[in-house]
């Protein structure tokens, strides 16, 4: 009998490790390869809608967005490649924060005002005190859901300053680094085609875009470059639009005049098509 009890527990302990091995093997099956690898940095994650109006998306602890996808199951931005620059057109100092691309050290850390469900509004001021950069980012749902950004310059000095403010996307649609990009005034775009072989799957695309009448000058930008561009020369990296099948990134540059004490608002927005 007892010789009987131990086979018993031999047998029902290869049986357990079976059952864990063939558990861990379909979940590695069924992951999604081109899904963006968890982030410390990762704050707020935002999720709205299914399937075709699926949004979800992370702002990290930089005030960047990582691993937005839409609709289900497309990853746009996978990885965290995605920031914000700043230049003083006065005194050719440029501050940039590009997330794994890299940030200038003239960064104050990164504070958190507010959030919600829906929102995260964040503040960050530069190093030398001359600028604030607000950031509040809503998550808009409906059928054509967007990452909605309103960013709010502020100049903290009594003169005025002339300051370019971008937003730059390094874009690999569903983990593809070679995509199409062209750009607009008012847009920028990322995607795969559908008559690009072994691409007919992955036919998505990403938008950057200015949401509402901007009160101040503004392009968008498509480079053939992954790296965000430099804040105080913007446009350096202009190629001839379309570009196809290249390891690219898109851009919006917002150009202002900032009196003493004011303010100078963009509103950028992402959307998947």
């Amino acid at each position: 009998m007892k010789k009987l009890v131990t086979v018993s527990v031999i047998a029902l302990g290869v049986l357990i490790l079976s059952a864990l091995s063939f558990a861990q093997d379909s979940k590695s099956k069924t992951a999604d390869p081109n899904a963006p690898q968890p982030s410390i940095n990762c704050l707020f994650t935002f999720t709205g809608g299914a399937q075709n109006t699926f949004l979800r998306y992370c702002v990290t602890d930089g005030g960047n967005i990582l691993g937005l996808e839409s609709p289900q199951g497309h990853f746009l931005v996978p990885d965290n490649r995605e920031g914000y620059g700043i230049c003083d057109e006065g005194t050719g100092v440029s501050y940039f924060d590009y997330g794994a691309f890299g940030a200038s050290s003239n960064w104050g850390p990164v504070n958190v005002v507010s959030h919600s469900a829906k929102s995260v509004k964040m503040t960050r001021n530069t190093s030398d005190g001359i600028w604030t950069l607000t950031q509040t980012f809503t998550l808009i749902a409906g059928t054509t859901p967007m990452v909605k950004n309103v960013m709010t310059l502020k100049n903290n000095t009594a003169a005025s300053r002339l300051a370019f403010l971008l937003r730059y996307a390094d874009t690999d649609i569903d983990g593809d680094v070679s995509n199409n990009l062209d750009a607009t005034n008012e847009s920028a775009s990322s995607w795969n085609s559908v008559s690009t072989p072994n691409e007919n799957a992955t036919a998505h695309g990403l938008m950057l875009q200015n949401v509402g009448i901007a009160r101040v000058t503004h392009q968008a930008l498509a480079q053939n470059t992954p790296s965000g561009p430099n804040p105080c020369n913007p446009f350096a990296v202009f190629p001839q639009a379309p570009l196809v099948q290249v390891d690219g990134s898109i851009a919006l540059i917002y150009q202002a005049f900032v009196g003493g004490g004011t303010s100078a608002i963009a509103t950028i927005g992402y959307r998947g098509f």
